[in-house]
């Protein structure tokens, strides 16, 4: 066998083999799991597993749709995991910084069923989104995490009006 044929045959096989690492990697990192193995996020983790949205995985909410969503929030990953090997981060620093887009919310919340509890629909038409009142609710600590936070929100604004 030529030579050039054993090099084309190595970066074949080394391409192959970070394919699949690369797509196991990225299988393994969607997981909520591997967000819990970093400290600052344990206790986001924790107050997740314990909230109404336990069964929703973190990608459904946190990044945008489509492939570029997908992969910029990879990368956005990319950086935290570097930043926390690279500084001291602790739970408190990571509070509202990752964010969610309101469609990902009324992509299982129909905005006509929630109308029966408070009229939705009038916030969304005045420019309000789902985050303006709910933004730490799957987050926060279970006793904070319960409608009553958000009603006192809505209590607030309402008195300025």
């Amino acid at each position: 066998m030529e030579s050039k044929q054993k090099l084309f045959i190595i970066i074949a096989v080394a391409l192959m083999g970070l394919i699949v690492v690369g797509f196991i990697g990225v299988k393994q990192t969607s997981k909520p799991e591997f967000c819990s193995t970093c400290h600052s996020m344990q206790p986001a983790f924790d107050n997740w597993a314990s909230s109404a949205h336990a069964e929703v995985d973190c990608m459904s909410c946190h990044s945008e749709p489509g492939f570029a969503g997908f992969v910029e929030v990879k990368l956005g990953g990319l950086k935290q995991v570097a930043v926390t090997l690279t500084s001291d981060v602790q739970p408190e620093d990571v509070v509202g910084l990752a964010h969610v887009n309101e469609e990902r919310c009324l992509s299982c919340h129909e905005q006509e069923a929630t109308d029966q509890v408070i009229p939705h629909m009038i916030h969304s038409s005045q420019e309000f989104g789902c985050m303006d009142c709910h933004d730490r609710i799957v987050h926060d600590p279970p006793e904070l995490a319960v409608p009553d936070k958000s009603q006192e929100a809505c209590i607030a604004c309402h008195r300025q009006q």
